[in-house]
């Protein structure tokens, strides 16, 4: 079962979201999607040209940045960043040379009343205070982040906490992990909660996947698209055209142009099918906007430097096709219903089943044979079909609005996506619904989630698993998603509110505290 008693440990409670971490801020300065009408405490606008480059080395957390301040010549230079502007002397800028080059001092909040900082060599440095630009209480802001997709010192060594973790046997260390991962889930269930609030669980997991399609770095403009224009209008708009076969363009087209994506003409060195391709979605936009009252977002909002498979309007085409596939059904009670056929073979296999869960943290994951591995790893097949969307006769052969066709299709959505869906989207929403309305349902969840195999690995666990193991514990691999998932809340928990030393980090603290706190149940 999912257990709050054990993660209250290791994690930091749900809603507490103070203090804000420097990553955070980091984060927030580097996407600039959050911000609007920056100005310097001294009143001058403020116009980001490009926030810099985010840095991994010693010195400014952004180098090469170019910000426009009034009407003046763009500055060029770096940018630090604090949760506070009395970090700014209390991390000692004012006397390094290398933060000289500093062009502007970016804050949460400004707890001095200083409209400037100083820097070795004298020179007066405007500070932007983030707090006062906000476009989304902060809060949900700590939602939405996910400060672990964003770039982080791969160079640091091990932790403090590496000593500790080195005593602990394989079973303690699935079990913290286990637990981690644990909580995680239960975190963004509690996000989750809020959304269903404002509408049905369809609109919740429709919400989830459009955020989910526009990691790491559009994650809040898929979020504000999929808020502008509701799960169930697209599928309406769906129905109203099925019986011509070409539905979805209806809501790809819709979804194009409400992004502020879609190009107001054609691009110019386009093929025959572009151009065909272009008039036929600009005619449905024409014919949607005459009869409803939707406009289009600012494109402004998007990052576009992105991977070229992953661009918005690919992923766009995506989210048509899976609107497209439910238009007549309800996509979470399909979810659901793969629970209802595994909590019935858990019925089945009581005595073996009680025994497997009770040991599953523990035990070696070769133990994971036989009839309950088979059932369970097709629920999981079941699942992540769910979210699978096919193919676009346009999208899946380029890569952009008149770009060249490629030789073999792409494809909209990968295997390593839809399984960043199931974790971070899918079963926190099943776990919320268990939990209101089906518990007996709430351990077959548990059980699904820990047969969910290891996903793409990336920097994060990559990092988390040399700075908390090291090579000394090669012996533990990471070798499931929850173990993954454990990982990215310890980083997100601990390591990332973390500057590389490890000396304010109370994780040392807190993890003595649950082993003392596990021996104690024993005895």
């Amino acid at each position: 079962m999912f257990k709050e008693c054990d993660s209250t440990v290791l994690g930091e409670r749900l809603g507490d979201y103070l203090p804000i971490s420097e990553r955070l801020v980091s984060c927030i300065w580097y996407t600039q999607t959050y911000l609007k009408n920056l100005r310097t405490a001294d009143g001058k606008a403020v116009k980001v040209i490009s926030p810099g480059i985010w840095n991994l080395e010693a010195g400014p957390d952004f180098i090469r940045a170019a910000l426009q301040f009034e009407s003046g010549e763009p500055a060029k230079g770096d940018v630090e960043i604090h949760t506070r502007s009395s970090d700014w002397e209390g991390h000692l800028h004012h006397r390094k040379p290398r933060f000289d080059n500093v062009i502007a001092h970016v804050c949460m909040w400004r707890d001095k009343g200083d409209l400037f900082v100083t820097t070795s060599s004298g020179k007066k440095i405007p500070q932007i205070e983030l707090s006062q630009h906000l476009t989304t209480r902060l809060p949900r802001i700590v939602g939405q982040i996910e400060t672990e997709d964003f770039p982080y010192n791969k160079k640091a060594g091990l932790g403090r906490c590496a000593e500790l973790l080195a005593t602990l046997s394989k079973g303690q260390l699935r079990t913290l992990l286990s637990i981690a991962g644990e909580w995680r889930i239960l975190e963004k269930s509690a996000r989750y909660a809020d959304w269903l609030k404002e509408g049905s669980y369809d609109t919740a997991l429709y919400k989830g996947i459009m955020e989910a399609l526009g990691y790491p770095t559009n994650k809040k403009p898929f979020l504000t698209l999929a808020e502008r224009i509701p799960f169930d209008v697209l599928r309406r708009e769906a129905g109203s055209a099925a019986s011509g076969g070409i539905s979805h363009y209806y809501i790809q087209s819709v979804l194009m142009h409400l992004s502020g994506l879609f190009p107001a003409e054609a691009p110019p060195d386009r093929d025959e099918e572009t151009t065909r391709f272009f008039d036929f979605l600009r005619g449905i936009w024409e014919d949607f906007a005459e009869r409803t009252s939707y406009f289009p977002m600012d494109p402004g909002k998007w990052q576009l430097r992105v991977r070229p498979p992953n661009s918005p309007l690919r992923r766009l085409a995506a989210a048509s096709l899976w609107v497209h596939r439910y238009r007549e059904q309800s996509p979470f009670l399909k979810m659901v219903h793969i629970f209802r056929d595994l909590s019935e073979f858990d019925t089945r296999f009581a005595p073996e089943y009680d025994r497997f869960r009770r040991d599953l943290r523990v035990k070696d994951r070769s133990y994971r044979k036989g009839d309950i591995r088979k059932r369970y790893m097709n629920g999981l097949r079941q699942l992540f079909a769910l979210f699978r969307c096919g193919e676009d006769k346009y999208w899946s052969s380029r890569y952009s609005l008149g770009g060249k066709r490629l030789s073999r299709p792409v494809s909209l959505l990968g295997e390593s996506r839809i399984g960043e869906v199931v974790v971070n989207v899918a079963i926190p929403l099943l776990l919320l619904h268990f939990r209101q309305r089906a518990k007996e349902y709430e351990s077959t969840l548990y059980l699904l989630y820990n047969f969910l195999p290891k996903l793409q690995e990336n920097n994060v666990t990559r990092f988390m698993r040399h700075r908390l193991l090291g090579k000394q514990r090669n012996d533990v691999p990471i070798e499931s998603a929850v173990a993954q998932q454990g990982l990215h809340q310890l980083f997100r928990d601990y390591c990332s509110k973390d500057r590389g030393g490890c000396l304010d980090c109370n994780f040392q603290a807190n993890l003595k505290k649950w082993l003392e706190h596990s021996e104690s149940r024993k005895s």
